[in-house]
């Protein structure tokens, strides 16, 4: 060590500007602000103190050039999340996504034609959903044909949704509306009635025209003849939950 040390003490001492390394000797950079011309900056391990400028960046292999802490990206550069969080607020004027979640839950949307009961052979039969976190919201419409003493429902989208839905169970919880619509166009008048679920199934919902009974906060379910009125237009609307 005494000898590497009265070595270095000599070349500081003569003067000399540039020392060359054989073997197993590393050509340490100088603790400088800036690099010497053409030297190279290698960092495998440890930690850089202070500000590291740089004005080319050459990444070999599988390494990862990290985005620079500031407030807006570089040009080109891409922004990869695949876990943990994003502090503060984030802005993105585009976003391409195999899938997005929300609470755990995803976006989808999409066409379905519900079955229908109560309404004999319907035509038009057009219904849509959209399932945004743990909530889907269904809308549609139909051209009911000849109503029968069957009760009315409207089956939901259950295939299509791969979680499984909350309806209301009790029967107290209207989530949705049901128009009738009858007359000709300039004519026509309509009544509303109230959708809801009683935990009888998992897979539609019912319709009411009736409010509930004494004693009791649970809507009645109703017979097809007593709410669709024949070849009339029927538009609905109704939300429910998903876990």
């Amino acid at each position: 060590m005494k000898k590497l040390i009265t070595l270095l003490a000599l070349i500081s001492s003569i003067g000399i500007g540039k020392v060359f390394a054989t073997g197993a000797f590393v050509p340490y950079i100088q603790s400088t602000n800036s690099l010497q011309a053409g030297a190279t900056f290698y960092v495998s391990s440890g930690t850089v103190a202070g500000t590291l400028s740089v004005g080319s960046l050459s990444v070999a292999g599988g390494a990862v050039p990290w985005i620079a802490n500031q407030n807006s990206l570089q040009s080109g550069t891409t922004f990869y999340v695949s876990s943990g969080t994003v502090q503060g607020q984030l802005t993105v004027s585009t976003v391409s996504a195999s899938a997005v979640l929300i609470n755990g839950q995803g976006i989808f949307n999409g066409t379905y034609s519900p079955t229908i009961t109560g309404c004999g052979t319907v035509g038009s039969n057009a219904g849509f959903y959209q399932q945004i976190g743990n909530m889907v919201h269904v809308w549609g419409s139909f051209q009911a044909g000849t109503a029968t003493a069957e009760t009315m429902s409207i089956t939901i989208p259950v295939g299509s949704i791969t979680y499984t839905n909350r309806l209301p169970t009790n029967g107290s919880v209207a989530i949705g509306t049901l128009f009738n619509m009858n007359g000709a166009q300039g004519a026509f008048s309509y009544c509303a009635f109230v959708l809801f679920a009683d935990g009888s199934t998992t897979s539609a919902v019912f319709v009411t025209v009736n409010t509930p009974a004494a004693g009791t906060a649970a809507w009645p379910k109703a017979n097809g003849n007593s709410l669709a009125t024949n070849n009339a237009y029927q538009v609905y609307d109704f939300w429910y939950a998903v876990q």
